[in-house]
């Protein structure tokens, strides 16, 4: 029975994830583009009646940047930014400095090339470069989470040295 419901969660789990990458992809044909602008909205509060708090006319709410995934290469805990991951890194450190209220994540992953200890520590000291980079570029060090995930969670599997090459990663995102 265990064996059964561990199958059919399985399968779900394969379709749902062929279902997105079908909607993704195929559908919408948005696979491997360059992350949209993000939008700004305004918003125009409503007032009523004579008693009122005064508030500005127009309040701009200004949406989280989109997430970031910086690579490394093998054995390596710096790296070197493009000039478009160098933007966008500037833009989260932007957004966290004025917004003392939120936290950004930023998690290390590693390939599967040596072992699981050599590469927990890898990708922690990855977390921390990344860490120390947005520090320096303002960011509240209380307002950055930082963790190692090691091999554990690969973006992709470890047949070749292109695929070894997604594993090798820090993720930015906020939360």
């Amino acid at each position: 029975m265990k064996r059964s419901i561990f199958l059919l969660t399985t399968l779900l789990i394969i379709w749902i994830a062929g279902s997105a990458y079908v909607y993704v992809c195929k559908i919408r044909n948005d696979c491997g583009k360059a992350p949209a602008e993000p939008v700004v909205t305004t918003v125009q509060p409503e007032l009523s009646g004579t008693d009122v708090l005064q508030v500005p006319d127009t309040i701009t709410i200004i949406p989280p940047p989109l997430p970031l995934t910086v690579y490394f290469n093998t054995g390596e805990s710096k790296c070197v930014f493009s000039g478009p991951e160098e933007q966008q890194i500037e833009t989260i450190a932007g957004f966290m400095t004025g917004n003392p209220d939120r936290k950004v994540k930023v998690t290390g992953h590693a390939d599967n090339t040596g072992s699981s200890l050599i590469n927990e520590e890898i990708s922690a000291r990855r977390a921390e470069f990344i860490r120390q980079q947005l520090i320096e570029m303002g960011v509240g060090p209380g307002l950055i989470e930082t963790s190692a995930s090691g091999e554990l969670q690969p973006a992709s599997d470890n047949d070749t040295p292109e695929a070894r090459a997604k594993n090798r990663r820090v993720e930015i995102k906020i939360n």
